[in-house]
């Protein structure tokens, strides 16, 4: 088989496209999105101030600001009054976080931290 020009391009753009591929569901299977959808709905009947906080995370943790997210989500869960729907959202929410930034290369130990402090507020 001779090794032409086209022959080689051809195997480059292949090796090319395999590899983005490759990367592509690396990235949806072993790093899936954080998923934070459930914690709007819960709050569409709270207070303006409390959804704002709720879209604060929301937005944050789309960014993959994880420390703003959570710190939204502390201020959620520091005003005491949240029905048991609101509470399984923001455990729900939490959990995602905290197995994204578990994920990190170096997981921030304080941010872990916190998120349990809050996960263990929202249990108690």
């Amino acid at each position: 088989m001779k090794l032409t020009k086209k022959r080689v391009l051809i195997g480059l753009t292949s090796a090319a496209i395999a590899a983005v591929a490759g990367y592509l569901i690396w990235e949806g299977i072993a790093h899936p999105p954080t998923d934070l959808t459930k914690l709007l709905p819960a709050f569409t009947t709270a207070s303006a101030e409390i959804r704002d906080q709720a879209a604060k995370a929301v937005s944050a943790g789309k960014a993959k600001d994880y420390a703003t997210a959570v710190e939204a989500l502390g201020a959620i869960v520091n005003t005491g009054t949240l029905s048991e729907d609101q509470k399984q959202a923001l455990i729900f929410t939490l959990t995602e976080i905290r197995r994204k930034v578990t994920e990190a290369s170096r997981p921030d130990t304080d941010l872990l931290d916190r998120i349990d402090e809050l996960t263990l507020a929202l249990i108690d």
